[in-house]
């Protein structure tokens, strides 16, 4: 019987030296998805600006979609509180061009964006909650005649 005792007590002080670890690596694990489909933004925005024809003036410019998938929370994902498109913290960034994100648990990451980008509105555009969200990243004319990426919800 002192056995058994022993046994469950040495395996719940395990358990329960193991869980921040747990923690932190599904914190890790979810930032580092979040980061990747970042880059993916970043790349799709440069490609559509090195690869594709300026629109004329009032016609609409070529597209691609890119998708964000911020993980459901879970034993091994961490929850994303946010992911904000355009300078929305007032970072200094030349031209709005970062894409910002926190993982619960994590610090937050800006990233810079190579391509000029831009949000349908001009307001920055914020994703929260778990779930797939595809993005449109369309190559238009800004106001003074130079290529722009415009970012929006399809």
């Amino acid at each position: 019987m002192i056995r058994l005792v022993l046994a469950v007590v040495l395996t719940l002080a395990l358990v329960g030296l193991s869980m921040p670890a747990v923690d932190r690596a599904g914190t890790v694990r979810t930032d580092e998805r979040v980061g990747s489909d970042v880059a993916a933004l970043d790349c799709a925005a440069a490609a559509l600006l090195e690869h594709e024809e300026l629109p004329p003036p009032g016609t609409a410019g070529p597209r691609l979609i890119v998708t964000l998938s911020l993980p459901s929370p879970s034993f091994t994902w961490a929850p994303v509180d946010y992911v904000v498109v355009g300078d929305a913290f007032d970072s200094g960034t030349d031209e709005g061009r970062v894409v910002a994100y926190r993982v619960d648990g994590g610090a937050e990451r800006l990233v810079h964006v190579d391509a000029p980008i831009r949000t349908a509105g001009g307001d920055p555009l914020v994703l929260r909650g778990s779930g797939e969200y595809d993005l449109a990243l369309t190559l238009e004319r800004d106001a003074s005649d130079d290529p722009v990426v415009v970012v929006s919800l399809p």
